[in-house]
């Protein structure tokens, strides 16, 4: 007789397991540098951002900073950190003047324009002093912009010669447990069958070193892609006035790329290593067939809602795309959330007996 197993499933942790190593490297390899050289510059950055390079001496540095910008005005600390800047007769900002800063500028006769949300008045007009503030905050955003782009080469010719790298056996050998304990459920009160307690040894070093393979692969083409962005976005911005704030927004939104980034390989990689242990395990225990079965929502594709229910065989992945003719059984295709249910062929005791 047949039995339908339960389906091995994939579990939203497993993503996190994998995207917390994958965005380490992230942050290490590309971002904690850059971070290092905006805050030399003082610039101000998103405190979750700052946060992920600051160890004690950092935030002694950052006290030291502090104590030092102590006696200077809101006005000048606002150009410094590049929050205000000033070009073609205007003192603009982002973020926001703030109150402070707003009555200094009033004070030496700039006129706000509400339309645009600037302050007004001519250089000639600004005292001497803080004319050379504004000079000295320019030369500063410039050099900070020399100083990414210098990290940035460096990063790039880093990533050409260095592995990446990537230590996944801790995340994996927790996911594969997982995924063990899930298949052993399914089985359980089914003594006709024989079926070994664990993974084969060979399957599971091969599951472990496609997933390390394909990860690393990805994650370094997106760097270096990333990288090379990141250089033409401060070169552009070096050549177009060199904002400080502009520069700081532009890699703290790369930032939030990659985190994106880490968590959609995370989970498709193991989503995929979910779908390549229910094979293997399924098969190991007897299994040629299983059940497709879909998510009933509008984001099930066309060709895998066709296939909803229908019986296929692990060896000969039914077609899931007409358009381009691709064969995947579930959760192999991109982004795929179809899961298996294997079919067992189950002799029992009676009908053997009776044989």
């Amino acid at each position: 007789m047949q039995r339908i197993l339960q389906p091995v499933i994939w579990r939203e942790g497993y993503g996190q397991l994998v995207e917390r190593e994958l965005l380490a490297y992230f942050k290490d390899a590309v971002f904690r540098p850059l971070f290092d050289v905006l805050i030399e510059a003082g610039a101000i950055l998103n405190p979750k951002d700052q946060a992920i390079k600051f160890d004690e001496s950092g935030k002694e540095k950052l006290n030291r900073e502090e104590r030092q910008n102590a006696g200077r005005s809101a006005l000048e600390e606002a150009l410094a950190t590049g929050r205000v800047w000033y070009a073609d007769g205007v003192f603009g900002s982002d973020q926001g003047f703030g109150s402070e800063v707003s009555r200094k500028l009033r004070a030496l006769g700039a006129r706000y324009d509400s339309e645009k949300g600037v302050y007004k008045i001519e250089e000639a007009s600004i005292p001497f002093q803080l004319r050379g503030a504004l000079s000295t905050a320019q030369a500063q955003a410039e050099a900070a912009h020399r100083a990414v782009i210098t990290t940035l080469t460096q990063i790039a010719g880093n990533m050409a010669q260095a592995p990446v790298g990537l230590d996944l056996s801790q995340p994996i050998t927790r996911i594969l447990i997982d995924l063990n304990s899930q298949f052993n459920k399914s089985v359980k009160g089914l003594e006709a069958i024989t079926v070994a307690p664990e993974l084969q040894p060979a399957v599971r070093e091969a599951l472990v070193k496609t997933l390390t393979q394909n990860l690393e692969l990805s994650v370094k083409n997106f760097s270096a892609d990333q990288v090379l962005e990141l250089r033409k976005m401060a070169e552009a911005n070096l050549m177009s006035g060199a904002r400080l704030d502009k520069l700081s927004r532009m890699i703290e939104a790369q930032f939030g790329v990659a985190k994106r980034k880490a968590n959609f390989l995370a989970s498709q990689e193991t989503s995929l290593l979910t779908a390549k242990f229910r094979m293997e395990r399924a098969k190991n225990a007897g299994s040629t067939s299983y059940v497709w079965y879909c998510r009933h929502d509008n984001r099930v594709r066309p060709g895998h809602q066709a296939l909803n229910g229908t019986r296929q065989n692990w060896d000969q992945p039914p077609v899931d795309n007409p358009r381009t003719g691709e064969h995947h059984n579930p959760g192999e295709a991109f982004n795929c959330r179809c899961f298996a249910r294997p079919i067992i062929e189950v002799v029992m005791e009676h009908e053997r007996r009776a044989a």
